[in-house]
């Protein structure tokens, strides 16, 4: 029909296999390309903070310093709110905090998780037309 042609979808209607929207991974990898960067950001910043505590600990680092601040400062403000609640339900063993290699952990799962998902959206095309 004249509708149909006009809105450009005549290939899905003439071809019912090509029903599925051509780029429809791009949907599917772009939001979940943010996802994985970002929990890759925030892995980094945890790394960070992780470092600047034990430098802390250790006096190898002045808390005095305002730059030293900042960025304490900032690092804390991302990830306390998320290791707070973690803090609460896992207890220190030997006075060892384990609650950040929990974190990173279901970070590192998770982005495994998007890319194995952005991986198989990529290759979807392929595996269909082979087999």
């Amino acid at each position: 029909s004249a509708v149909v042609a006009a809105a450009g979808l005549v290939p899905l209607v003439a071809l019912p296999e090509a029903s599925v929207a051509q780029g429809w991974e791009q949907f599917v990898v772009t939001p979940l390309g943010f996802v994985n960067t970002g929990l890759g950001l925030y892995k980094t910043a945890l790394g960070i903070y992780a470092i600047m505590s034990w430098l802390f600990a250790f006096g190898i680092i002045d808390y005095g310093n305002e730059f030293v601040q900042r960025i304490q400062g900032f690092l804390s403000s991302i990830i306390d709110p998320v290791i707070a609640p973690l803090r609460s339900v896992i207890p220190s063993i030997a006075g060892f905090d384990i609650s950040f290699m929990v974190l990173w952990f279901v970070i590192e799962q998770a982005q495994g998780a998007a890319v194995a998902i952005m991986v198989g959206a990529l290759t979807y095309d392929a595996y269909n037309t082979y087999y």
